[in-house]
């Protein structure tokens, strides 16, 4: 999604297709060169986009995962939508994603951003400020409500189960 975002996706070594570039859609003006190496990695960022919804929430961070090959470069006016601070558990200080001028567009490799609440529930109430709806509480999201039922589900086991009698098999 992210890199078809750009202007062009150039795989000289052909690791991707039998192409060696390619035009994408041209939202973002960013372009991605493709590597036989593949990125993956637990990861931790911080916000730095100042665009649109993400200017409510810059400096905030967010969890996810990234799982790409190659790397993407910024041209243009557009800017960077993250900096990831930790990858698989150790400092990085490495910029991510791009985003357009008016904030509506944006990429980035890092899967899960709108697990994220805070995200979601900026993003969410963006868009219902602008059709002139309620805007939603923390808990009405739906990670949310998740989390509250596997928290109640968890409350349950540990209330029929002799939990003293459980930690005591475990730590002999």
């Amino acid at each position: 999604g992210y890199q078809m975002l750009g202007s062009i996706l150039l795989d000289p070594d052909k690791n991707e297709s039998e192409y060696d570039s390619e035009q994408g859609i041209g939202l973002l003006s960013c372009i991605t060169r493709f590597s036989s190496k593949k990125t993956t990695h637990q990861v931790e960022a911080q916000i730095v986009g100042e665009t649109g919804f993400w200017r409510a929430i810059k400096g905030q961070k967010v969890t996810g995962y990234e799982i790409h090959t190659g790397y993407s470069e910024i041209g243009g006016a557009d800017s960077h939508l993250l900096q990831i601070i930790r990858r698989s558990g150790k400092p990085v200080k490495v910029f991510d994603g791009t985003v357009n001028q008016t904030g509506n567009v944006f990429g980035t490799y890092m899967h899960g951003v709108f697990d994220n609440p805070n995200v979601m529930l900026t993003l969410m109430n963006t868009i219902r400020r602008e059709k002139k709806l309620k805007e939603l509480d923390y808990n009405d999201l739906p990670v949310v409500k998740k989390q509250n039922k596997y928290d109640l589900l968890a409350d349950r086991v540990r209330r029929s189960l002799n939990m003293d009698l459980i930690y005591e098999i475990i730590n002999s």
